[in-house]
């Protein structure tokens, strides 16, 4: 089992996993297709052969896909349920508050933990202190996950 799961590899999903792999972690990787992966199996990442096994690979999955609805497709199309349950999701897309609200509760349906975050930077301040990035959810699921959110951007700021 690896520590943390970044499910998108786009250019800001590709800097969340480079910064968790410079900062020790254990990390198993997915994208819809493989090409923007073999530069992080190359610094040591896991490439999972599908999204399914991306979940299961890790207790502590990141999304950073282009809306909450991307990923509510692949939560409810690609995988059995069962894989949720006491997991924690963090999803690093652009959403309303109603939206976090709504995957708030609907994780909490699946036995499952979830913070809501925005990332306030480019890619390439990801992983130095000039990153930003807010996050909302539980205090104890944020405290589970400050150690791997701090690697991420060292202007982390925790908003309850």
């Amino acid at each position: 089992m690896t520590d943390i799961t970044v499910i998108g590899l786009g250019a800001m999903g590709s800097a969340l996993a480079k910064a968790l792999l410079k900062a020790n972690f254990n990390v198993t990787i997915w994208n819809r297709t493989d090409e923007k992966a073999e530069p992080l199996v190359s610094m040591g990442a896991r490439l999972a052969v599908n999204f399914a096994q991306a979940l299961a690979a890790s207790p502590k999955v990141i999304f950073c896909l282009p809306s909450y609805d991307a990923t509510a497709q692949l939560l409810t199309t690609e995988v059995d349920p069962d894989l949720l349950t006491d997991r924690t999701f963090i999803q690093l897309s652009t959403a309303s508050p109603k939206e976090a609200a709504d995957a708030e509760s609907w994780f909490s349906e699946q036995n499952a933990s979830f913070l809501a975050g925005a990332i306030l930077c480019w890619p390439g301040n990801i992983g130095t202190e000039s990153g930003k990035i807010v996050i909302a959810g539980n205090q104890v699921t944020f405290e589970e996950c400050r150690e791997a959110l701090i690697s991420l951007a060292g202007g982390l700021r925790y908003l309850g």
